[in-house]
């Protein structure tokens, strides 16, 4: 994932960085609330 992301990110400016790391950010926000769901999966 960060590395697709990351071969993109090189060729944006600042702003769209931004964007990336919030979408990241979002995206790990929703698998934390998964995983505490999850039980055996809370353990990532």
């Amino acid at each position: 994932m960060l590395g697709v992301d990351g071969h993109r990110v090189r060729k944006l400016n600042n702003n769209s960085i931004e964007a990336v790391v919030r979408a990241i950010t979002k995206t790990a926000a929703q698998l934390k609330l998964l995983t505490a769901k999850g039980g055996e999966l809370g353990k990532f």
